[in-house]
């Protein structure tokens, strides 16, 4: 039996399902540490569990390293340790290092996780991306706008999932920023070009460091259009046909990124722009299972347990290759304005005319606060063979829910 640590801080329910499709791998004690409570289990996990630990803060390594040498007295060696988490990687791979554990190293997860090092690598390796600026001093940003021009795209050196991103559209919007964040050395921010363009995701599968899988997904619109637009509600388009002379561009560019970032063993997700001149920029690149409910639609479309398969490439270093047989789609229910949920209107009317397309729904519960991320307060994922019949499917969602706020 092989060992293998999930670290995890927060027990949220997509989580949840790569801790479980670790632990009922055959082969698998796992072990999760988190600093959420054994409450927040539920007990369809827990009975997969080979053990549980608790520390009070997992991403700092010192807490990290002493609870790994604490389970290795009680259970011997620790063959495998992983985790989700974007924020995690740095840190799971210095443990990793230290301990002379298997797995993604630190130059390799500093890679994938400093977008600024990521651009340069990219860029250094004839990979089309975004201009960047690591911004540390105002004359030093300017000398950058003074090259690309604005609209910019703001984001912290390390981000992920959108998370405090911004589109500066002029100088005042720039103002605004630095009013609330001074740039310094050791807080610097990181500026890019804003790109036009469909924005589409690269998912993929890789084993000793070749890609044995990969798949495309299209974003309507792109999220950071949707944080700058409450009123958005979304979706995910992801099309059975990706075969198609349209993507050689991408599969050949994908690939080479992932190989020069370092990847081995592992899924990455890649974001990447078609600009209108049918040209191509990388965005940015994690060595991480998607987010976004894209982990699930991409489990829909291929029948197989997505969660499992993860696990398996980094625990075994294997994955079993699946068969696209479904177009599928996520629509994001959004509240409109200001104040708590009040009503979702729309669903019953969507139930009937789409009726079997609907694969999985949560809808906000009546009284919650909006979330205000860009996933939203819901969301409704669909599946069938066409792909026609999904795009229309997501369009008849998002034009015909709403969720109401008062």
């Amino acid at each position: 039996m092989v060992h293998v640590v999930f670290v995890a801080p927060y027990l949220l329910r997509a989580t949840l399902q790569f801790i479980d499709g670790a632990a009922t791998l055959p082969g698998v004690r796992l072990i999760l540490v988190t600093q959420d409570r054994l409450a927040g289990v539920p007990a369809s996990v827990r009975a997969n569990l080979f053990r549980f630990h608790r520390v009070e803060n997992v991403m700092d390594e010192t807490q990290l390293l002493a609870a790994i040498h604490e389970l290795r007295a009680k259970v011997g060696p620790i063959h495998r340790l992983i985790g989700t988490l974007e924020d995690l990687q740095e840190t799971l791979a210095r443990v990793r290092q230290t301990l002379s554990i298997d797995g993604m190293d630190p130059i390799t997860a500093g890679n994938f996780r400093q977008k600024s090092k990521m651009k340069e690598i990219l860029r250094g390796n004839g990979i089309p991306c975004a201009k960047h600026c690591l911004a540390t001093n105002r004359p030093q940003l300017d000398a950058f706008i003074d090259k690309v021009g604005y609209p910019l795209v703001a984001k912290p050196p390390a981000g992920a999932g959108s998370r405090a991103t911004f589109q500066l559209n002029h100088a005042g919007d720039l103002d605004n920023l630095l009013s609330e964040n001074s740039l310094s050395t050791g807080k610097p921010i990181l500026f890019e070009e804003f790109i036009m363009g469909n924005e589409y995701t690269f998912e993929s599968a890789w084993i000793e460091g070749r890609m044995k899988w990969h798949s495309i997904t299209r974003y309507y619109p792109s999220p950071l259009e949707v944080l700058n637009n409450s009123w958005i509600q979304w979706c995910i388009l992801l099309p059975r046909e990706i075969d198609h002379p349209y993507f050689n561009d991408i599969r050949e560019i994908a690939a080479k990124a992932n190989q020069c970032l370092g990847i081995q063993n592992g899924f990455t997700h890649l974001e990447w722009f078609r600009r209108s001149d049918g040209s191509i920029a990388v965005s940015e690149v994690a060595a991480r299972p998607p987010g976004g409910q894209l982990t699930s639609i991409t489990g829909f479309a291929h029948q197989f347990n997505i969660h499992q398969e993860w696990a398996r490439s980094v625990i075994f270093n294997q994955f079993a290759e699946p068969k696209r047989c479904y177009a599928a789609g996520a629509a994001f229910l959004r509240g409109q304005g200001k104040g708590r949920v009040a009503a979702v209107q729309g669903i019953k009317k969507i139930q009937e005319e789409l009726g079997a397309l609907i694969v999985e729904m949560k809808l906000p519960a009546i009284g919650q606060p909006p979330g205000g991320g860009y996933e939203g307060d819901g969301y409704i994922l669909v599946r069938h063979p066409i792909t026609a019949v999904v795009e229309k499917a997501l369009s008849r969602i998002i034009t015909s829910v709403r969720v109401v706020l008062d």
